[in-house]
């Protein structure tokens, strides 16, 4: 039997996204996702006082910067600026970023107590 679990998202774009994942898997398998934390549906870090988030943030970061022939130079000031975001989001929410890692993603995925078995 095909069991589709949804744990943490439950908007019908989701559910569609999994559909697709079904039907490309012959059905055979079951289907887990989730947004880890900080991500998608959960609590995103909030990197200013003003209750600005990383995922607000985050389109005017997230394109690389690559113009010729100074790419170097360009990708120097892309860390840079990440790196600021994430001091921001540290300063103002640091309880709560220092918990956004795999291995918290993992031990999340591990304890959902919905997981099939």
């Amino acid at each position: 039997m095909l069991l589709q679990y949804i744990s943490m998202m439950s908007m019908d774009a989701d559910k569609s996204a999994a559909s697709s994942v079904v039907w490309y898997l012959g059905g055979q398998h079951d289907v887990l996702g989730f947004d880890p934390r900080g991500v998608g549906m959960s609590r995103p870090a909030r990197c200013t006082k003003n209750n600005y988030t990383a995922t607000t943030e985050w389109p005017n970061q997230s394109h690389l910067p690559f113009d010729s022939p100074t790419a170097e130079t360009s990708l120097g000031r892309f860390g840079v600026s990440l790196k600021a975001m994430v001091r921001r989001c540290e300063m103002y929410d640091g309880d709560y970023v220092k918990y956004l890692s795999t291995s918290f993603a993992t031990r999340d995925m591990d304890s959902d107590p919905r997981r099939p078995t």
